[in-house]
C-alpha cells in the first residue's frame, strides 16, 4: 500500500501555486452493502473537479483524489511553461525583426530634424522666463489610530491556554437587567463565575469574560497584559470597577486597532466565514497536553506590503509554512497546514477533534467532534 501522505503534497503544491484557500474536498457518495462499502471523493478547485478519489474508507479516499488532482495541477503547470517558452521565443524573434528596420527609421527621422530641432531651442531659450520653483507639498496628515474596547473574550481563551486551564461557556436565553435577552457564565478550570447579560451573544460572552477579567485582574493599576496583571479576586462591585476598566483598556494586550481612514482590505481582521484554525489547533493541542509554538520564519517586502512566513511547532515537530500580507494571516494558514497534517498522523484522537470557527462575538463558537477522513 502507498505510504505517501499526497495531502500534504498537495496542500504545500497549493501553497506555492497561491491557491492554498481554494482547494475543497467533496462528497461524491459510497456505494456497496454496509460492511463492504467504498468511498468516493474529490478535489474541486475554483469550481474546477479533478478526477475522483475511491478508497475503502473516506481517508483512503482523500488521499486518492488528492493525488488525482496533485497529478492534474502539475500537468497543467507543465503545459503554461511549455506554452510560455514557445511564446517568449516567438516574441523575441519578432521584436529582433522589428528592431532593425526601427533603427534605421529612426536615425532618418532624428537627422532630418536635428539642424531644425537647434534653432528652435535656441530661439525659446532667448525668449524663456525663469519660473521659480513650485513650492514641496505639505505632508499628508498622520493616519490616527483609534482603540476600541479591549476584547475579553480573545483574552480569557488565551488566559486559559497560557495556565492550562478548561475553559466551558455556558449559554442560556432569559431575561436580564435592562431587559436583555441573553445570558453567559464562563467556568474556568473548576470555579464558576458571574453571569453576564447582553442583547446578543457577542454582548452576553463579552460581558461574562469582561467578570472573569474584572475577578482575576481588577485591582491592578500596573503597566503590562492582563496576565501580568492579575493579582487575585477584588469582591467590588461592578459600578466600582467601572472606572478603572477606562484606565486598564489601554493596558489590555488584545485590543482591535483601526484607523479613522480606509483600510486595505487584505488588513482586515478574519471574518465571520473564515474558519480559526488557531483556536482549532489550541484547543486539541491543550486535550492532547501538548504546546503548540508559532515561529516567524521570514519577513519580507517592503513596509507597504510585507509579506510574513510562519511555521507551526509542536512537541519539536515542524509543520509546512504558512503565509500572509499580515502575522495573523500567516498563522492562520501556518495552522490549517498543521491540523490537516495532525489529521494524517498516527498519533490522531479522533475523540477530541473538533471544528471551531469564528462566531458573531469574535471569539470561539461552540466545539463540536467531528470525523475523520
Amino acid at each position: 500500500m502507498d505510504s505517501t501522505n499526497y495531502i500534504s503534497i498537495l496542500l504545500e503544491y497549493a501553497q506555492k501555486q497561491r491557491q492554498i484557500s481554494d482547494i475543497k474536498f467533496e462528497e461524491v457518495g459510497t456505494e456497496g452493502p454496509d460492511h463492504l462499502k467504498t468511498f468516493t471523493l474529490r478535489v474541486v478547485i475554483k469550481g474546477h473537479a479533478y478526477p475522483n478519489g475511491v478508497g475503502k474508507n473516506k481517508k483512503e479516499a482523500k488521499q486518492n483524489a488528492a493525488k488525482h488532482a496533485l497529478a492534474g495541477m502539475m500537468e497543467t503547470t507543465e503545459q503554461k511553461d511549455k506554452h510560455a517558452l514557445a511564446g517568449v521565443t516567438k516574441t523575441t524573434e519578432q521584436k529582433d525583426k522589428h528592431a532593425l528596420a526601427g533603427v534605421t527609421e529612426t536615425t532618418e527621422q532624428k537627422d532630418k530634424h536635428a539642424l531644425t530641432g537647434v534653432t528652435e531651442t535656441t530661439e525659446q531659450k532667448d525668449a524663456s522666463v525663469s519660473c521659480p520653483p513650485s513650492p514641496a507639498p505639505s505632508p499628508a496628515p498622520p493616519v490616527r489610530a483609534v482603540i476600541s474596547q479591549p476584547n475579553y473574550v480573545c483574552w480569557l481563551n488565551e488566559h486559559s491556554q497560557k495556565n492550562k486551564l478548561s475553559l466551558k461557556a455556558l449559554e442560556e436565553t432569559r431575561v436580564g437587567p435592562n431587559n436583555a435577552s441573553q445570558c453567559c457564565r464562563y467556568v474556568v478550570g473548576e470555579k464558576e463565575y458571574p453571569e453576564g447579560f447582553g442583547n446578543t451573544k457577542k454582548e452576553a460572552k463579552e460581558e461574562a469574560a469582561m467578570q472573569v477579567y474584572l475577578e482575576l485582574c481588577g485591582s491592578s493599576q500596573t503597566t503590562g497584559t492582563a496576565d501580568e496583571n492579575c493579582n487575585g479576586a477584588t469582591g467590588k462591585p461592578k459600578e466600582e470597577l467601572d472606572p478603572k476598566v477606562v484606565v486598564l483598556s489601554e493596558k489590555v494586550e488584545h485590543m482591535n486597532m483601526s484607523p479613522e481612514q480606509d483600510v486595505p482590505e487584505r488588513y482586515s481582521f478574519i471574518t465571520t466565514e473564515e474558519t480559526n484554525f488557531i483556536g482549532i489547533l489550541n484547543h486539541y493541542c491543550q486535550k492532547t497536553k501538548r504546546f503548540p509554538d508559532f515561529k516567524l520564519v521570514e519577513k519580507s517586502g517592503p513596509s507597504h506590503d510585507p509579506q510574513f512566513v510562519y511555521k507551526v511547532l509542536i512537541d519539536q515537530r515542524e509543520y509546512p509554512n504558512g503565509l500572509g500580507k499580515t502575522a495573523k494571516q500567516a498563522k492562520q494558514q501556518a495552522a490549517q497546514l498543521a491540523w490537516s497534517a495532525l489529521q494524517e498522523q498516527s498519533d490522531w484522537n479522533s475523540q477530541v477533534s473538533c471544528r471551531s470557527t469564528v462566531s458573531e462575538d469574535g471569539g470561539l463558537s461552540s466545539l463540536a467532534p467531528s470525523s475523520t477522513w
